[in-house]
């Protein structure tokens, strides 16, 4: 919108040349927050946009792709992994008859295995970053991506 404000102000427009430096202000004043990108409250703005096919990183500027992509990359690893938490609730009786059966032949080292968790926030991260860089911009694009999917808010 800006953007958009500042190209009518290079018209030279007669008569809404002050509208429009009232309706920039009041844009200023009122998204201050959102425009200084590292502020904590622009972090849900920028996990919607990001995550909205259409946009994904149209709008960034170019001084904050990095420091946009690390937040909604790890934004999806943190809905992943609080959605594992959640199931994981529901599998300790599961898991506490395997354990006890493999220690039973030996097998079990160490329960605590940060290899499947690495690889985990790996296979994760390489998902956020393949749907910054797909170029399909609708929304069924996302069924290709259900870890970002699950970064838009629910309707």
């Amino acid at each position: 919108m800006q953007r958009f404000l500042s190209s009518l102000q290079m018209d030279n427009p007669t008569y809404c040349d002050v509208l429009i430096e009232v309706v920039k202000e009041i844009l200023n004043r009122r998204f201050e927050s959102f425009y200084k990108l590292e502020e904590p409250i622009a972090k849900n703005g920028i996990i919607a946009s990001v995550s909205y096919p259409f946009f994904k990183m149209k709008w960034v500027p170019k001084a904050n792709r990095e420091y946009i992509k690390e937040v909604f990359v790890s934004e999806v690893r943190k809905i992943k992994q609080e959605r594992e938490k959640s199931s994981q609730v529901h599998q300790t009786d599961f898991n506490k008859k395997k354990e006890r059966a493999e220690s039973y032949y030996m097998f079990v080292e160490d329960s605590d295995s940060s290899a499947a968790s690495d690889y985990a926030n790996t296979t994760i991260d390489l998902e956020a970053l393949q749907y910054l860089k797909d170029e399909d911009n609708t929304l069924e694009s996302l069924n290709k991506f259900p870890n970002v999917k699950k970064t838009l808010p629910q309707i």
